[in-house]
């Protein structure tokens, strides 16, 4: 190959590189231009959002974008000049550089796609934030005893005995909607966002509560600044701004916004019910999480045998130890009622715990609400424990 057909070759290379090159760039990416709404990434506070007036772009269909092959960025004038290059060597080069540069394409379009996407569900979420509405309000969430048993409860909201239609579905082991609730694991992680987010919302709340106040007095034509009032006031302002780490009484939900915690500072992976019922009946600071003590198991069977096994809240408040009521009732029926079997499984108790966890598994879940009902005289820690044992024990014989 002489210098004069080398030249001619490279001549050739270069033409159909800026050709290409502006090809790619009015063509194919000109259109990712149209989503850069980098006129609204400026920072916002989280907490006042509400406050800007921003607009929202039109909402993007990620479905019907780019669906172009990146093939078609071959030109037939390349594709002719490869075939009819002369020499070997080059010709695979060219080849090599050609699908290198075609792979580098489609990752770059796999990015931008991934990046509008991610752009789009935060305009999503402003939208939600600016409309007023609620995101948890689509989820899902435990409040299936809702539907699945509405009606036929007592004046304390206990179920009353089962009819004859309901012992019916329970021999049949008919499905009930309970069987099919999959509440998440409060993680660690989890639970130190929920007492930061909580600590954050209440002292805000109490602020803005505070400011309002002063606000309203100073609107009243309370101008004085040494009026009681709004002196008491300022103080309880200040106090809120140097120490914003109180957190709210135990039982109270008074400035905590729950909707608002699960979904600014949880993603709405619990629901605002969830949450708050996790934090009232357990993650409170002043919840008592310590082993229960051989005096307070006494006090709480005394309690027991003389309120039943239904006033759990005045049990609670008579034990005088810092519990919850589902923490009393929950200890009760695990660990002290009379009819708790104690010692080893049988043979029995062994394959009906095996049979139900086949049945009930929904891949890695597992219900154990629905198994411990099996066993009227094991506890849950038990039966979970038993289970535990025998996974072991199988996975050592085989």
């Amino acid at each position: 190959m002489d210098s004069t057909s080398e030249q001619e070759d490279i001549k050739k290379i270069d033409a159909i590189l800026r050709n290409e090159n502006d090809y790619i760039d009015e063509v194919l990416y000109d259109d990712f231009i149209v989503c850069d709404d980098s006129s609204h990434e400026k920072i916002y506070d989280e907490d006042d959002v509400d406050g800007y007036n921003f607009e929202i772009p039109e909402i993007i269909d990620i479905k019907h974008i780019y669906k172009y092959d990146p093939l078609a960025t071959l030109i037939p004038e390349e594709k002719l000049f490869i075939d009819s290059c002369l020499d070997p060597e080059l010709q695979k080069l060219l080849v090599l550089n050609r699908t290198r540069r075609l792979h580098l394409i489609k990752l770059y379009k796999k990015m931008k796609d991934l990046l509008i996407e991610c752009k789009q569900n935060i305009i999503e979420k402003y939208e939600v934030v600016k409309t007023g509405q609620s995101m948890n309000l689509q989820r899902a969430h435990s409040k299936c005893w809702r539907l699945a048993a509405p009606y036929f409860k007592d004046k304390q909201y206990f179920l009353s005995p089962p009819n004859r239609d309901g012992l019916r579905k329970k021999a049949d082991n008919e499905m009930s909607a309970y069987d099919f609730v999959m509440l998440a694991k409060w993680s660690r992680a989890d639970c130190e966002k929920l007492i930061a987010s909580v600590e954050f919302n209440y002292n805000l709340n109490r602020q803005m509560a505070i400011t309002r106040q002063i606000s309203v007095l100073t609107r009243n034509g309370t101008t004085d600044p040494h009026n009681k009032q709004i002196v008491e006031l300022q103080k309880q302002l200040e106090h809120f701004e140097a120490n914003g780490h109180e957190l709210p009484p135990l039982g109270t939900d008074e400035y905590v916004d729950w909707h608002r915690v699960s979904g600014k500072f949880l993603k709405d992976r619990y629901s605002a019910f969830e949450c708050r019922s996790f934090w009232h009946t357990y993650l409170h600071p002043k919840v008592n999480k310590d082993l229960w003590s051989p005096r307070e198991d006494s006090k709480l069977k005394e309690l027991v045998s003389e309120y039943g096994l239904r006033n759990w809240t005045k049990i609670a408040e008579l034990l005088g130890t810092k519990r919850t009521c589902l923490q009393v009732c929950m200890h009760y029926f695990r660990d002290l009622h009379k009819h708790i079997k104690v010692g080893s499984f049988t043979e029995e108790e062994d394959d009906l715990l095996l049979a139900l966890i086949e049945k009930y598994r929904m891949g890695n879940h597992i219900p154990w609400a629905n198994i411990v009902i099996h066993f009227k005289n094991r506890t849950r820690t038990q039966i979970y424990q038993r289970f535990v044992l025998l996974i072991f024990r199988i996975k050592k014989i085989n």
